[in-house]
């Protein structure tokens, strides 16, 4: 029985791990065997890579809810001060995990964040935007952490950001 579908979002573990830059990534492709002990799965990692590995070389930790600590829609402002208006600055925080979020645009906005724990920025973090159970956009963090989301609809949305050994949830109003 197929432990993973198409769409779940998996972290390499055990001895493979070390062999890929990037360990996370999102199941493109199952293939299961009736009669078969193990299942085999091809897996986009963040940095761009397919290959194959069998279930018991994917695992997907377990979430950590990541809270508002700063929503500048919520925050009074002066006329003139923080930017223009149809900008707006968000920060989570889960554990010692950092976001940061710019949301711009009016009718589909841009979501450029920043994935960081401690000062060290998160390279190949996998950010997805979830509507329900759909996946509205998905994006890698770069070097610096950095990624962008574009053509978001506005209306609440699930983020989750996989991270090495940290599955990160949070709830957003686009």
């Amino acid at each position: 029985m197929p432990r993973f579908k198409i769409g779940d979002r998996v972290q390499l573990v055990g001895d493979i791990a070390r062999f890929y830059a990037c360990i996370v990534g999102v199941i493109v492709k199952g293939d299961a065997y009736p009669a078969a002990v193990l299942n085999q799965y091809n897996v986009l990692l963040a940095d761009g890579t397919v290959a194959a590995f069998f279930d018991f070389q994917l695992q997907t930790p377990p979430a950590a809810t990541a809270h508002v600590i700063f929503d500048s829609s919520l925050a009074s402002k002066s006329s003139g001060t923080r930017g223009a208006a149809a900008v707006r600055q968000v920060r989570f925080l889960a554990r010692d995990v950092d976001i940061h979020l710019r949301i711009s645009g009016s009718g589909k906005k841009t979501v450029v964040g920043q994935v960081s724990v401690g000062a060290t920025a998160i390279r190949n973090g996998l950010v997805t935007l979830l509507a329900g159970d759909e996946t509205v956009d998905s994006a890698a963090s770069d070097d610096s952490g950095e990624f962008t989301l574009r053509d978001v609809a506005a209306g609440k949305m699930t983020m989750e950001i996989f991270i090495p050994s940290r599955r990160i949830i949070t709830t957003l109003d686009v």
